[in-house]
C-alpha cells in the first residue's frame, strides 16, 4: 500500500507539476514595447491603431537607422564625384551623369520613405514630438523638397533656379552629424554660443557701420589710380589719357583710369573693406590709405600718413576685440556642460575623475612563479625607478653634447654610452614581460611606450645607415616625456594634451563636415569660373578634392580676399554661357560660362565667421576645458568631510582598495563589501585617522593596524554583542533587495492565481 501510495502521490505531484508549468507559461511574459507617440496622428490614426504601431516599430529599429546612414554616406559620395556642370569636355568622372541622377533618384525614394515612416509613427505637426518640431528634421525636409524639385525636372528650363536648387545639395552631410553621439556635446557647446555670436556679429556690423561712414567720408572715390603710369601726383584723371609704355613688359598700353577691388566708394564696398581689414589682411589697404590725396587725383607716398590711425583704431575694436569675443564665448559653451551652480561643478569634476582615477583592471593575468614575483617587487622597488631616472637623464645629457667636430676619443665615449643605456632600456623591457607577462605591454602605456622606443632604436642600429642609427638614438630622447610627467606643471600640461586627443577627433570630424558643406558649396557655384589673380591652378574649386584643400588653404592663411574678387567676375570679362550665339562657338553649345557669382562675397564671409572665427575656436574651448578640470583637481584641498567633494588622491586610494579586494574582477564578492568599507576612508567608509578613531567606534569593535601604514589603515573585529558596521551593511543591502523584488509582486500574484486553478482542478478530479 506505502508503495502504491508513492506512486500514485508522484504520478499526482508530477501531473501538477505539469499544469503548473502549463499555466507560468500563459502568463504574460515581458515584451519589447514599442513607444508610440500619444494623441491622434493625421487626425485619424490612434495610438494603438495597428498601422501606426507597426510604422513605429520599423522607424526604432536599429536595421533600419543603419539603412539611413548608409544611404546618407552613399549620397554624400556622390555629391563628391557629381561635377559642377554635366557637360564639360574631358570630363574624367568615375559614374555618367545618368548613373549619378538614378542614384540621387533611388536616395531620394529612401529619405520619401523615411519621412513617411517618422511621419506615421510620430506625428507632423502638431503632436508633441512632432518630425517638423524637431530643428534638425527640419533641415532634412528642407534638402528632401529641393531633392525633389532637382530630380523631378521641374526646373530644367530655368537654368538659374535649378543651379541653386542644386546648391542645398551641399546641406546633406549634416545629416550626419545628428546620429554621430560623439558629437552632442561639442554640437551643444555650439548651439549655446549661437545666441552670443548673433550679438557680437550685431556689434560687429554697427562698428562696421560707424567705421564705414567715416571711411567714406575720408576714402570715398580716392582709391584710384592711373595705370600703366605716366599720370603721377599732382596729376590725376585728365592727364590719365592716351598710351604709354608699360614698366612691366615693356608693351604699349592704353592708359586707365583705374582702382583694386577695395575701396570705400559706396556703403557696401566699405563694410566689405573693412571687414577685410578686420581679419588682418589690411596692408594694402592702410598703404594705399595714408597715400590718398584728393579725388581725381593720382595718389602720392604717404600723403595722409595720419589716416594710418583710422585703421588702428578700427583694428583694435573691429578685429582684437570682436574675433576675441568669439573666442570667449565658445569657451564659456564648454564650461557651460560644467554647470552653473557649485554643486553641478563639483558633480562634474566628480564624474571626470571617477573616469580617470578609478580602478584599473589588467586584461591579461601576471605570472604566478617565485622568479616574476621576485621581478615584479624589484621593478616597483624606490631604488629601481631612481636607477632608471637616472640613466635616462644622463643618456640625455650625453646625446645633448654630441657634436659633428668632436675628438675621436670623445666619440669612443659617446658609442660606449649610447650602447650601454640600450642595453640598459633593453634588460628594463626584458623584465616587465618576465614579471609581468607579455599582456602587460596592452595594459600599461607607458611601458608600452617603452618597448616602442627599444624597437625603434634596434631598428635603426640593424639598419647599418648612419642617418637612420643617429635618428634612432635620438629616439631615445623621447623618454624625456616620463621624466617631464614628474613635474607638477608640466604633468598638468602633458594631462591636458592626452584628455584632448579623443574629443579632437570628433572636432575634426564635425570640421570636416562643415568643411565639405562649403566646399561642395564651392564646387556648384564657382566649379567653371575662370583663372584670376589668386584662382587658378594651386586655389580652385574644380572638383570636390581641390575644393577641399583651398578651404584647407582659406582657414591657414591664404589670401582669401583675392579669390573672393577673382569669384566675382562679370561680364564683359567674362562669358555667361558658352552657346551658339557667342562668337567663334558656333559648333558648341554648353551649359555653363566661365563667370563667377555675386554670392562670392557672401560665401567668404559666411565662411570666415564659421569656419574660421567659430568652429577653429573649438580646439581653444576644449583645451582651456580640459586645463582647468586639471587646475581644479591639482589646487583642491583634501576635506575629510568632502564638503568640496573627493579629490584624486581619495578617490585614487578607494580605487586601490576596490582593485585589491576584487582580485583583477570588475566586482567584489558580498562577503568582501565589510573589509572594503573597513578600508575606505570616512564620510563613505569607516576608517578614521587615529586622533579621530575614539569619536566614532562603538564599543566592542576591536581595531589593529594592517598593511604598511599603521596610522591610518585599520582592520575591524566585530565582538559578539556590537555589530553596528555589520548591521548597517545588512540594511543596505537589504535596501537593494527590497527595490529589486517589487518590481516582482505581480509575477507572483499571478503565479499565485496560477496555482489556486491548478488545486481546483485537481480536487474537482479527485470527486
Amino acid at each position: 500500500r506505502k508503495s502504491m501510495f508513492m506512486n500514485t502521490e508522484t504520478a499526482s505531484t508530477s501531473n501538477m507539476g505539469g499544469l503548473v508549468m502549463e499555466k507560468v507559461k500563459k502568463l504574460p511574459q515581458e515584451e519589447e514595447v514599442v513607444e508610440v507617440e500619444p494623441g491622434r496622428i493625421l487626425y485619424c490614426l490612434e495610438p494603438g491603431h495597428p498601422i501606426r504601431r507597426l510604422f513605429a516599430a520599423l522607424e526604432t529599429s536599429i536595421y533600419f537607422d543603419y539603412l539611413i546612414l548608409l544611404c546618407i554616406i552613399g549620397s554624400c559620395i556622390i555629391l563628391t564625384i557629381t561635377p559642377p556642370a554635366e557637360d564639360i569636355p574631358d570630363l574624367n568622372v568615375p559614374l555618367t551623369p545618368q548613373q549619378i541622377n538614378s542614384a540621387n533618384l533611388i536616395f531620394t525614394l529612401v529619405f520619401t520613405i523615411e519621412l513617411v515612416m517618422r511621419v506615421m509613427s510620430k506625428g507632423l505637426v502638431f503632436t508633441n514630438n512632432a518630425y517638423l518640431r524637431d530643428g534638425w528634421n527640419v533641415v532634412d525636409f528642407t534638402i528632401l523638397f529641393f531633392a525633389w524639385l532637382e530630380v523631378s525636372g521641374m526646373l530644367n528650363g530655368q537654368p538659374s533656379l535649378s543651379k541653386q536648387a542644386r546648391l542645398f545639395r551641399a546641406l546633406r552631410p549634416i545629416r550626419i552629424l545628428k546620429r554621430s553621439a560623439a558629437m552632442k556635446k561639442i554640437i551643444n557647446a555650439l548651439i549655446c554660443t549661437i545666441i552670443p555670436a548673433l550679438y557680437v556679429v550685431a556689434f560687429q556690423f554697427f562698428n562696421l557701420v560707424v567705421f564705414g561712414l567715416i571711411g567714406m567720408g575720408l576714402f570715398g572715390g580716392k582709391f584710384y589710380r592711373c595705370l600703366p603710369g605716366g599720370a603721377d601726383y599732382p596729376a590725376g584723371i585728365v592727364e590719365c589719357s592716351g598710351l604709354s609704355v608699360s614698366e612691366s613688359d615693356g608693351l604699349l598700353r592704353q592708359r586707365v583710369w583705374w582702382k583694386p577691388g577695395y575701396s570705400f566708394d559706396t556703403f557696401y564696398d566699405s563694410m566689405i573693406t573693412l571687414y577685410r581689414v578686420g581679419t588682418f589682411k589690411y596692408v594694402s589697404v592702410i598703404q594705399d590709405g595714408m597715400d590718398v590725396t584728393a579725388l581725381d587725383q593720382s595718389p602720392n607716398f604717404l600723403h595722409s600718413s595720419s589716416y594710418g590711425l583710422f585703421f588702428v583704431a578700427y583694428l583694435l575694436v573691429g578685429g582684437l576685440f570682436v574675433m576675441n569675443l568669439f573666442v570667449g564665448f565658445i569657451v564659456d559653451g564648454f564650461n557651460y556642460s560644467r554647470g552653473a551652480s557649485e554643486v553641478e561643478v563639483i558633480h562634474a569634476r566628480y564624474t571626470r575623475m571617477l573616469g580617470s582615477y578609478g580602478p584599473k583592471f589588467s586584461k591579461f593575468s601576471l605570472p604566478t612563479s617565485k622568479l616574476s614575483i621576485r621581478i615584479r617587487a624589484l621593478v616597483e622597488s624606490a631604488s629601481f625607478q631612481t636607477f632608471s631616472v637616472v640613466c635616462v637623464t644622463a643618456n640625455v645629457i650625453f646625446m645633448l653634447t654630441e657634436d659633428s667636430e668632436a675628438s675621436p676619443r670623445y666619440k669612443n665615449v659617446l658609442f660606449v654610452q649610447n650602447t650601454f643605456f640600450f642595453l640598459e632600456l633593453g634588460a628594463e623591457v626584458l623584465l616587465y614581460s618576465i614579471g609581468y607577462g607579455v599582456g602587460t605591454f596592452i595594459d600599461d602605456q607607458w611601458r608600452a611606450f617603452d618597448l616602442f622606443v627599444f624597437l625603434g632604436t634596434l631598428a635603426g642600429y640593424a639598419g647599418n645607415s648612419p642617418k637612420v642609427t643617429q635618428f634612432a638614438k635620438s629616439f631615445r630622447l623621447t623618454r624625456l616625456i616620463r621624466l617631464m610627467a614628474r613635474v607638477k606643471a608640466i604633468r598638468i600640461i602633458l594631462e591636458t594634451m592626452l584628455a584632448c586627443i579623443p574629443r579632437a577627433f570628433s572636432i575634426l570630424f564635425l570640421l570636416f563636415i562643415v568643411y565639405s558643406m562649403f566646399a561642395l558649396f564651392a564646387v556648384a557655384s564657382f566649379g567653371t569660373t575662370r583663372y584670376g589673380i589668386r584662382i587658378g591652378p594651386t586655389a580652385n574649386f574644380e572638383t570636390y578634392a581641390r575644393s577641399i584643400v583651398t578651404s584647407y588653404q582659406l582657414v591657414t592663411g591664404d589670401e582669401w580676399q583675392d579669390m573672393m574678387y577673382d569669384l566675382r567676375v562679370q561680364p564683359p570679362s567674362c562669358t555667361k554661357l558658352f552657346t551658339a550665339d557667342v562668337h567663334g562657338m558656333s559648333d558648341y553649345n554648353y551649359s555653363f560660362g566661365d563667370c563667377g557669382s555675386s554670392f562670392s562675397d557672401l560665401y567668404f564671409v559666411v565662411f570666415q565667421i564659421i569656419c574660421q572665427c567659430m568652429l577653429l575656436n573649438l580646439f581653444v574651448g576644449m583645451i582651456l576645458e580640459n586645463f582647468s578640470f586639471i587646475t581644479d583637481e591639482v589646487d583642491q584641498k583634501q576635506d575629510d568631510d568632502w564638503s568640496k567633494g573627493a579629490t584624486a588622491e581619495q578617490l585614487e586610494a578607494i580605487g586601490r582598495s576596490f582593485q585589491q579586494l576584487s582580485r583583477r574582477c570588475t566586482n567584489i564578492q558580498l562577503r568582501h563589501l565589510s573589509s572594503f568599507l573597513c578600508q575606505i576612508n570616512d564620510p563613505i567608509g569607516f576608517r578614521l585617522p587615529d586622533k579621530d578613531a575614539a569619536k566614532l567606534y562603538p564599543e566592542g569593535v576591536v581595531r589593529r593596524p594592517f598593511g604598511t601604514n599603521k596610522e591610518d589603515d585599520y582592520l575591524f573585529l566585530y565582538g559578539d554583542n556590537e555589530r553596528a558596521f555589520e548591521w548597517l551593511i545588512r540594511a543596505e543591502l537589504n535596501l537593494s533587495l527590497r527595490q529589486y523584488y517589487q518590481g516582482l509582486e505581480e509575477r507572483k500574484k499571478n503565479l499565485w492565481f496560477a496555482l489556486v486553478d491548478v488545486f481546483r482542478g485537481q480536487n474537482k478530479r479527485t470527486y
